[in-house]
Order: C-alpha cells, then structure tokens, then sequence
C-alpha cells in the first residue's frame, strides 16, 4: 500500500465511511452507498487481504448502481491481476461510459499485462491528444499505470513528458525521485529525496526511499539515520526495519540484525525477503541449521516453479556446503542451473561447485570446477578474485595468497569495485606472516575500504579502518608507528 493510499485510508472521511458500512453490516441494515464510496471499500479490503469482503462490497455496488464504472474497473482488475486479460476485455468492453478515464486507464493495464507496453503508450497518447482539460494530471496517471506493472522506463517517459510540459505540476518531483530508485539510479534519487523532505520531513515513504539508496551505495551509516527517522514516525514500520537490520549487518553487528529480522517475521512469516536476509545473517554467526531451515521454509512457496528461488537455492547449497553434505550441495547447484534456464553465464555455477568441493576436502575437483569456471567467464578478473576468496575461505591460505598475487600482476586495481590487497593483508595475517600482512594493510583502506571493514572489523573493533594498520602495527612491533623505542 503506498503512502497516498494509506493516508485516505486512515483519514476521518474514509473511516467514517467504513464505519458506517461495517455497522450496517453487522446489524444486518440495507446499506446505500455511492458507487465510488462502496469500491473505495472494496480497494480497501484487497489491501488488507479481505478478498471476499471485498467481492461482496463489490457486489453490493453493482446491484444498487448497474452499470456504473468504478465496481465494473475494479472487477477487471481483479480478473486482470488473476491473469485473465480476456476476461478483463470483456468487462472492460461492456462498461457503457467507454469516455471515463478509468475506463481508458484499465485499457492501458490490460495491454501492459500482456506484454503490449508499445500499444498501451500509443493508446494512451492518442487518448491525451484529445483531452481538453487535466492535461497534466493524465501524464502523471499513465506514468503511474506504468509503475502499477514495475515497466520503470516507459514510466519514466512520462514523466519526462510531463518535466517538459508541466515543470510546476507539484508531484513530478516525487515521481520521478522514485523511478529512477527503483531504476537504481541511487546517486540521482538521492539529493531529489533529500530535498522533497526539506518540504516534506514526516513523509516515511521517501525517508524509506533515501534509506534504501542510501544502503544500496553502500553508505549504512546514513541509511541506518534515514531508517530510525521512520521508526521515530512509526515504530513497527516494517520497511524501515528491514533497512535498519541489514544495515546492522552490513556494520558487522549480526545479532542484533538477527533480532530485528526475527521481529519482522512474527509480524509477517511468510516474507520470502526477510526469510532469506535472517538466513543469510544466521550463517555469518555460523547458525548453519537454523539459517537452512529458513530457506526451506521460503522455497515452500514456490512449488515446483523455482524459476524465481535461484537466489534461494544458491544460499541453500552454501549451507549444505557448510554443514559438510556436499553431495547434496552439489545437486542443489544442479536444480539452481536448471531452474535459472538457457543462456545463462555457466561460470557461476562452476565457481558454487568448486567451492563447495574445496570447502568439503575434493581439492582436486575444486580445481577442474575453478578452471571450468574461469574458461566460461568473460569477467576474468573477478573470477580470479573469486577464487582466491574461496580458497581463503577454506582455509586454503597459501593458495589464496598466490591466487590474489596473481590477481596483482594480471589486472592491476582500476579503483573500482574490490581489490586483492586487503585480501592479501588478511590471508597472511590468517598464515602468521604478519610483517606481510602489514606491508598490505598499509594501503587495505584506501584500495577497498569496505572489503577492509569486512575482514579485519572483529579484529580491530571499535577503530576505523584507517587505523587497523596502526594496531596491527602495535602488536607487531609493540608501539604505534611513530613511537619507536
């Protein structure tokens, strides 16, 4: 439910009104509402997962106004959110007021959900050529039909339109601050954001938005604040519980992250997301089985289609993987390929199958996977890198330190993304060579500094990591650089 929606339906007006409606009911009273207000009902029940108090709203407005449009839209998009565009057509074509805007909006719906996103733009063009009036308000109504079906480009096309056309139409910039989120154009969302709530400082939608952008490029810091201004507006909010705990985890403080996703899931225990983030979270704090049954639980939901549960499946075998079933690992890779189709870049799962083999003792099939792996891949860089992460992980350290030395040689840091040095000041430090390790940590923070948090933060807690060479250098030598006895 977005913020707009949630707010009419908290507002003194639209209680009233169901008030009303469910006294009636309940003292078993004729009921006579308008057709809009019985539909506004209705679209409230469907946000609340009241699917069949909704239909009898429903039923109830088509029996006092037949023939009127809004119960007749509001059943096509119950057809149309079932998949059944044609049944969606035929109600759509039996509405007599064919010239009701809703009417030419569920037209457009139904042309997207089948996939004619082309069609519905031509439509619904033609149709604003012809508008005389509220020119400005349809641009923003299309592009928000497109954002109803996450088609977050030809969205964003509209807007731009209205930019253009309408530069003081007051909700543009709030639009198009959430287009280009989900789009993951972070960088240009957030200083939109940052702006509409210097109007607007109580709005959780946006805060919400500013903390998902903000997580997303990696700023946890900022999108853990942006996260506790929602929670301070509605403390159960689950949207900014979710921002705030994965932050939590990103900052190495997975308990706590741990009892914030707990939370989340006794409000709502089948949220496949969550399921996935608290496993994810129970297998860094090495909670293998609990991290596990987890993911069964969320890949429940899917059935026998598990074309969208890749992402559940990897995670599976990497704990089954742990756990030491490497055979049964090995086969849930297989269902991942399998599920995942044709066309799909096989170096990813050779590089999942060779991890789980080195990590089970078959260092000899490890390598064939790893060779298999990097053959495939056309990011030969980050293969490598990979693979000399997994040999780290398995404690494999000499090998991971000659895999990354390798890394150094071939693909010299652009500074982006990760680099092999803070891998290298760990794996030494990991192999007891730490006057190594310090030549690496030196420069760890400023070649990667997230990889550098991630490695060395349990091991140096409460210091940043400009500092970690400091005290490594300190328990080196015994005094900090500049100290010398």
């Amino acid at each position: 439910m977005n913020e707009e929606d949630e707010e009419y339906f908290r507002s003194p007006e639209f209680r009233e009104l169901l008030g009303r409606y469910e006294h009636a009911v309940a003292r078993r009273e004729p009921v006579y509402m308008e057709a809009d207000e019985l539909t506004d009902i209705a679209e409230y029940y469907m946000a609340m997962e009241r699917g069949q108090d909704a239909d009898r709203v429903i039923a109830l407005a088509q029996a006092l106004h037949p023939g009127s449009v809004d119960p007749q839209v509001f059943l096509a998009r119950r057809q149309l959110f079932a998949g059944n565009t044609g049944e969606a057509w035929r109600i759509s074509r039996a509405i007599p007021d064919q010239e009701d805007r809703e009417v030419k909006f569920l037209n457009a719906e139904i042309l997207i959900k089948e996939g004619r996103c082309r069609e519905a733009t031509v439509y619904l063009l033609h149709e604003w050529r012809g508008l005389d009036d509220e020119r400005d308000l349809f641009l923003y109504d299309s592009a928000g039909v497109f954002m109803d079906y996450n088609m977050w480009e030809y969205a964003l096309m509209w807007v731009g339109r209205l930019e253009r056309l309408y530069p003081q139409f007051p909700k543009t910039r709030r639009m198009k601050a959430e287009l280009l989120v989900c789009l993951g154009r972070y960088e240009e969302a957030m200083p939109m954001l940052e702006s509409i709530l210097d109007d607007d400082p109580y709005s959780k939608d946006v805060w919400n938005m500013l903390a998902e952008s903000q997580g997303a490029t990696e700023q946890y810091a900022e999108a853990l604040n942006s996260a506790e201004f929602v929670l301070a507006i509605e403390k159960d909010n689950l949207r900014a519980m979710v921002t705030k705990a994965t932050c939590l985890f990103h900052m190495n403080q997975q308990q706590e992250a741990h009892s914030i996703y707990q939370a989340c899931l006794r409000r709502d225990p089948d949220d496949n997301n969550v399921l996935y983030l608290d496993a994810v979270c129970l297998a860094a704090l090495e909670r293998y089985g609990e991290a596990l049954a987890l993911v069964v639980r969320a890949l429940s939901a899917f059935g026998t289609d598990l074309s969208q549960a890749v992402y559940l499946l990897v995670e599976k075998a990497y704990l089954q993987s742990k756990m030491h079933h490497a055979d049964e690992a090995l086969e849930t890779v297989s269902l991942a390929e399998k599920a995942r189709g044709e066309g799909v870049d096989g170096s990813e799962y050779c590089m999942l199958r060779g991890q789980i083999q080195l990590e089970n003792g078959r260092e000899d099939g490890a390598l064939r996977s790893f060779g298999d792996a990097l053959r495939a891949s056309s990011a030969k860089r980050d293969t490598l890198m990979a693979i000399g992460m997994a040999y780290g992980d398995a404690e494999y350290y000499a090998d991971a330190i000659q895999v990354m030395l390798t890394v150094m040689r071939h693909f010299p840091d652009s500074g982006e993304g990760m680099s092999p040095i803070p891998y290298l000041a760990y794996y030494y430090y990991r192999a007891h060579d730490l006057e190594s390790s310090l030549q690496y940590l030196r420069q760890a923070a400023e070649t990667d500094r997230q990889s550098t948090e991630r490695l060395f933060g349990s091991i140096y807690p409460g210091v940043t990591p400009d500092e970690y060479y400091d005290y490594a250098f300190r328990d080196v030598y015994g005094h900090f650089p500049g100290d010398g006895k």
